[in-house]
């Protein structure tokens, strides 16, 4: 099931390109796909999703999917967690691509991402 494969793509490093007839994909599949790309849990599981993952399915996708997905080509990786736990965490609207951290200094996001950054490498070096 899309499931299945969401979960196995959620920890994946390696594999870039997943093909799958997305016409059998239900909204839950796509729910699972989404989360495996950008887990939306906690700060933590948002920044060790899968950021490898550039392209899944055909070109028939919800908007949100192909956003993380495109943003999954920038080669820095922690850029792209970066963007994705300011996105998930500290955006007040999300619009395919749209950014904005209303209340919040940019200074402070980046303080703090720059703290989740560091816990991770401390704490859990596996999953980075």
């Amino acid at each position: 099931s899309v499931a299945h494969i969401a979960n196995s793509l959620s920890k994946n490093e390696k594999i870039l390109e997943f093909t799958v007839n997305t016409d059998e994909i239900s909204i839950t599949g796509w729910d699972h796909v989404a989360n495996a790309l950008c887990d939306t849990t906690t700060i933590a599981s948002t920044y060790t999703s899968n950021h490898t993952l550039v392209d899944f399915g055909g070109w028939q996708r919800p908007t949100k999917i192909s956003w993380y997905l495109e943003l999954n080509k920038n080669p820095d990786k922690t850029m792209v967690a970066r963007i994705k736990v300011i996105d998930c965490h500290f955006a007040r609207n999300f619009e395919a691509g749209a950014n904005h951290f209303t209340g919040i200094q940019p200074f402070l996001v980046a303080e703090l991402l720059s703290f989740v950054h560091r816990f991770l490498l401390l704490h859990d070096k596996t999953r980075l």
